[in-house]
């Protein structure tokens, strides 16, 4: 199919039956290539971890139906037989969270990312990507802070962004909601 996909996006003429293997690998490697830099970009910021490698997943399915349906070479997902079904998702996951834990692995040398560095300037925000607030660091999970949150109960969510933010940021925000 991926072949199939390929032949129609540029105009190269199709074969019935057995698709050329050269034109299948051609497009299997051309999507991994170019949606592999996102898994890369989304480390770099300071998405990763299984949540991350996750949301990548779903973009690399949802590349391949976007693809596949425009060119009217495959029908949704939600006809398929189940057993193909399971196969596609499955070996896109494995996809999305190899290409993910390599791109973490590669970000890591470079430090925490933007995103990180915020979340660890703001008091309550928990910096360690995958992780729930409240919850601790477990003895298989070496050399990572305590990681829990103060309990908070607050009836509105302006009180509970009042109550978990520094001084001078409740001032600023102050300021800018009375213009």
């Amino acid at each position: 199919m991926p072949a199939r996909v390929l032949q129609r996006l540029t105009g190269l003429p199709e074969h019935p039956g057995t698709q050329p293997l050269p034109v299948n690998w051609a497009m299997h490697f051309g999507q991994a290539a170019l949606l592999g830099v996102f898994p890369s970009i989304m480390a770099q910021s300071g998405l990763r971890g299984p949540v991350a490698s996750a949301k990548f997943t779903v973009v690399r399915l949802t590349n391949d139906q976007i693809l596949e349906n425009a060119t009217g070479v495959a029908a949704p997902p939600a006809t398929w037989p189940r057993a193909e079904l399971v196969v596609d998702v499955l070996l896109k996951a494995v996809y999305g969270f190899v290409t993910g834990a390599v791109a973490d692995a590669l970000a890591v040398r470079n430090g925490p990312g933007p995103g990180e560095r915020h979340a660890a300037r703001r008091h309550g925000s928990v910096p360690t990507p995958g992780r729930f607030p409240g919850r601790t660091a477990t003895a298989g999970d070496p050399g990572r802070q305590r990681m829990s949150t103060p309990a908070i109960e607050p009836t509105t969510a302006a009180q509970a962004t009042s109550a978990q933010a520094p001084a001078a940021w409740r001032r600023s925000r102050a300021i800018r909601s009375s213009a």
